[in-house]
């Protein structure tokens, strides 16, 4: 069984990281918002933001995790910038395909906004969270450090 450091030195790889929040992404659309979400809006007009909430929580906790992973601000920066370039291609190819909740996207009616200003919003989103990840692990580290002194 892997130890959980060679774990975290995994998840630290920019390649895994963009996989990583392409593939939750894919899974919190299939599993939460076609399976919970899109049966209910025949009932409301517009989608509760509790529903939204509940479909950024997978995002949210992967990008802690990832940034739990990182060993300095360099990895932080390089997982957001990954993690930014999975979401986009995975908002880009939903787009394409003509996937429920993606039919009035940028990446289809203005793809320089998509490209430019929609990835610069993702990626301050994603560093905020991988940088929230990143502090957390050295603050363990920290308290772990003077509990041993």
């Amino acid at each position: 069984m892997a130890s959980a450091a060679s774990l975290l030195r995994y998840l630290s790889n920019p390649l895994v990281t963009a996989l990583s929040l392409a593939g939750v992404a894919l899974l919190s659309e299939f599993a939460l918002y076609q399976n919970l979400v899109l049966p209910k809006l025949p009932e409301s007009q517009y989608v509760p933001l509790g529903w939204w909430l509940t479909m950024l929580i997978p995002l949210a906790l992967t990008s802690l995790l990832l940034g739990f992973s990182c060993r300095s601000i360099r990895s932080v920066l390089a997982s957001a910038s990954a993690g930014t370039l999975g979401l986009v291609a995975y908002e880009f190819v939903m787009a394409r395909l003509n996937q429920p909740g993606h039919l009035k996207s940028f990446a289809i009616e203005d793809p320089v906004y998509f490209f430019i200003t929609h990835a610069l919003v993702i990626f301050v989103a994603v560093l905020i969270v991988v940088l929230a990840g990143f502090e957390a692990h050295r603050l363990i580290d920290h308290r772990r450090e003077s509990l041993v002194l």
